[in-house]
C-alpha cells in the first residue's frame, strides 16, 4: 500500500529480500550441518513464501481497472516478474 500511496517501495523490498534470505541461509546451514536440525524453520518460510499474495514486486503490477478502487491487486490479473529471480542470488 505504500508504495501505491507514495512511491515508496523500500519497506516492502526490505521484507521481501529478508524472508528469502533468511531461507537460503536455513538450507544452506542444513546443507551444510544434515542434522535436521534446520528442516522445521526452512519449511515455515517456504510456506511463508508460498502464502505470499504475489511475488511481484510493487513498481512491475499495474494495478487492474477492477481493484483500482481500493488500489490492491486483482487475483484474477496475472504477471509476469524477472525481478524475482534475482532475488534468490
Amino acid at each position: 500500500m505504500q508504495y501505491v500511496r507514495n512511491g515508496n517501495v523500500v519497506h516492502f523490498q526490505y521484507k521481501f529480500e529478508e524472508r528469502r534470505t533468511a531461507l537460503a541461509s536455513l538450507v544452506f546451514a542444513e546443507c551444510m550441518e544434515g542434522a535436521g536440525r534446520f528442516i522445521d524453520q526452512t519449511m515455515n518460510g517456504i510456506w511463508t513464501i508460498c502464502e505470499e499474495s504475489t511475488w511481484v514486486i510493487p513498481p512491475h503490477m499495474v494495478i487492474s481497472k477492477a481493484s483500482a478502487a481500493d488500489n490492491l491487486p486483482n487475483i484474477a490479473d496475472q504477471y509476469i516478474d524477472l525481478c524475482t529471480e534475482f532475488v534468490w542470488k
